[in-house]
């Protein structure tokens, strides 16, 4: 997916993280299921100050980790992420 691979660069660069925030939804519009997508969208929406969305993501791409019995790590970084993004001020 062009709209995420662009939206993680952009993050991952620390571009603008606006552009990046609009094609990672994009792309998790595209592939709602995909929880490697929304656990990105969470660090992007973190990184921009808004809180509540970025818990809603992380908390959505945890139960869709699981649901998918993951082997790849998103389900301990999503809890950590989850615990982190509560930690925000």
């Amino acid at each position: 997916n062009s709209y995420f691979g662009a939206a993680r660069y952009y993050f991952e660069s620390g571009k603008d993280l606006d552009k990046a925030e609009i094609w990672v939804a994009k792309a998790v519009s595209m592939r709602p299921e995909a929880f490697w997508m929304s656990h990105v969208q969470a660090k992007i929406l973190a990184k921009n100050g808004k809180k509540q969305e970025a818990l809603n993501a992380a908390e959505n791409s945890l139960k869709l980790a699981k649901a998918s019995k993951d082997d790849f790590g998103y389900i301990a970084n999503n809890e950590k992420l989850i615990k982190e993004i509560k930690a925000m001020k």
